[in-house]
């Protein structure tokens, strides 16, 4: 089948980032309600590492504020939010609800709105439930990767503050690429898409990735591949498989601890003698990844002609995506 237009897209898109394949895997998360969290305060990590960095909702949340590019947003919107602030504590019952639809009507708006409205004035129970909608569901990542709201310098520096709050911040940037409508119109935003994915190249690299390759490089197993689960049982050295070690070493992406000749090599030798069509379909995988090309087999498998899995294993040009 031939590459679709967003297919190219979003495979241009995915070339531009170093998530690795542990990230690429993971599902999609769904959108997180609120940031009910309360500061963390800072500490001495029993290790002696250097001190945790202190997060505060209200402070980042200001930055949001303060910063917002708010000039194609009208009155009207900004005064009906006002006078819903400000007549908050004679019906908050009401006052919530229609905050609530004009978030749901036009978010872009609502936060715009919302901004001049908390750029001055004192603390007030209507203040401080707009401040919590701000803070519900994905509103602040999609402003953040709205370059109208905000210049580059800017959302680096909130996005910098805001991955402290939500370390799944890169993860979620990505998705919004594909949870947006235009997707299945075959239609991706091109600024919005160079801004998420300049976001994420200048966010700091996931701790969860750095503890999963650890996991991967401490259950090699002795004859350098892996295996399904520990490398050692009862005292015994257990096997390597083919399909695990493909995948692991995929997911290691070029990991500096790894020698990386004989590592593929032994992938070869296990894509020549394993007689699995998965396994053999993930160690071309992994040797197209890093060698650019698939080996060619003597011939054609019948086995794999009508399994799915092998066929979309096969027909992913991973080279490109985990490049």
């Amino acid at each position: 089948m031939p590459p679709t237009p967003l297919r190219r897209s979003l495979s241009a898109m995915l070339r531009r980032t170093n998530l690795p394949m542990l990230c690429l895997s993971l599902p999609l998360l769904p959108p997180v309600k609120s940031y009910p969290f309360p500061p963390i305060k800072k500490r001495k990590c029993s290790r002696g590492h250097p001190y945790a960095m202190e997060v505060n909702v209200k402070e980042i949340l200001t930055g949001f504020i303060q910063h917002a590019r708010l000039s194609g947003v009208g009155e009207p919107e900004s005064n009906f939010l006002e006078e819903l602030v400000a007549g908050f504590d004679s019906n908050s019952k009401e006052a919530r609800r229609a905050m609530r639809k004009l978030l749901a009507h036009d978010n872009h708006r609502f936060f715009c709105s919302a901004c001049r409205i908390l750029k001055s004035g004192v603390e007030t129970a209507g203040r401080d439930y707009l401040m919590k909608l701000l803070l519900e569901g994905d509103l602040l990542l999609v402003c953040l990767a709205d370059p109208a709201l905000f210049s580059l310098e800017m959302a680096l520096d909130l996005a910098k503050d805001f991955v402290h709050l939500d370390p799944l911040l890169d993860f979620k940037l990505m998705q919004l690429l594909f949870r947006s409508d235009r997707v299945e119109t075959g239609e991706v935003d091109a600024d919005q898409a160079v801004r998420v994915l300049d976001l994420v190249a200048a966010l700091p690299r996931h701790s969860r990735i750095a503890t999963g390759e650890r996991m991967l490089l401490e259950r090699r197993c002795r004859d350098g591949g892996w295996n399904y689960g520990n490398r050692r049982v009862l005292g015994a050295d257990l096997p390597s498989y083919p399909e695990t070690t493909a995948m692991a070493l995929m997911a290691l992406n070029g990991h500096a601890s790894v020698q990386w000749g004989a590592a593929l090599n032994q992938a070869e030798r296990m894509w020549r003698e394993t007689r699995s069509p998965l396994a053999r379909a993930w160690l071309a995988a992994c040797l197209l990844q890093y060698r650019g090309e698939r080996p060619k087999p003597a011939a054609a498998d019948s086995r794999a002609a009508n399994d799915i899995v092998v066929a979309a294993v096969e027909a992913i040009r991973w080279d490109r995506i985990l490049a």
